[in-house]
């Protein structure tokens, strides 16, 4: 999906009949911002412990939103 939306962001502003330097361009840029992608890759992060995850919420509300039950 991150590839795809990086090859649509060049194509977007190539619109009718292009030079063929522009498209050779386009399609260099692309091909550089797929290997980029591809290398930073996904980095997974690790699990909190609930406790943690529930007092960083609760320490992000409002005040008057810790008077009303959650639904």
């Amino acid at each position: 999906m991150n590839e795809r939306r990086s090859t649509s962001e060049v194509l977007r502003k190539l619109k009718g009949t292009v030079p063929e330097d522009e498209a050779s361009d386009a399609e260099l840029l692309v091909k550089t911002r797929i290997t980029g992608s591809s290398r930073r890759g996904f980095k997974k992060q690790p699990d909190a412990p609930l406790g943690v995850v529930l007092a960083t919420k609760k320490a992000g509300r409002p005040k008057w939103a810790a008077k009303r039950p959650l639904a």
